[in-house]
């Protein structure tokens, strides 16, 4: 089972150069979406598979801060819905997000980054090259094990159970 009931989002108060409060949230799976969405964009390919033109890739940086951050409330909280739910309204804007200094904002985004690693960009060739040998090599195991019929032994069954939570 997958027990995800002691999760909370990580939320981090932080105090804009401006001088007001603002909350910096985890990104949610929309954030995440719109992120991915605005860094694949403009990406260009070649016919074998290799980017040849990045456009506006830059946006994607400030784009997911400003998804991220919120106007805290007068008592320095996030501000939420009836629901529970982040109030959309509250969030900082794209163009308040771009006229900040850089340092500020890749802050954040190194922040919103350390709390969701699977939206660092993508490894460089070499890197994916070397994981692609290591998966080759995987495979060829699993092919021996599955010829020599070792493979559903080393299988776990499908009663094993799952448990996710979260520690410190």
């Amino acid at each position: 089972m997958l027990d995800f009931s002691d999760v909370q989002p990580h939320q981090e108060p932080v105090k804009g150069h401006d001088g007001r409060d603002y909350i910096l949230l985890e990104p949610t799976c929309a954030a995440s979406c719109v992120y991915e969405n605005e860094r694949t964009k403009g990406m260009k390919y070649d016919e074998k598979g290799k980017s040849v033109q990045l456009i506006g890739l830059a946006d994607s940086e400030p784009i997911l801060v400003a998804e991220c951050l919120y106007k805290a409330d007068k008592d320095g909280k996030l501000p939420i819905d009836s629901a529970g739910n982040p109030r959309p309204d509250m969030k900082v804007g794209l163009g308040t997000i771009r006229a900040w200094p850089d340092r500020i904002v890749q802050a954040l985004y190194e922040k919103l980054l350390e709390w969701s690693p699977g939206l660092r960009p993508k490894a460089k060739r070499d890197v994916l090259e070397d994981r692609i040998k290591e998966a080759e090599k995987e495979l060829a195991a699993l092919d021996a094990e599955e010829k020599n019929g070792t493979l559903e032994k080393n299988l776990p069954s499908d009663t094993t159970a799952i448990s996710v939570s979260r520690s410190g």
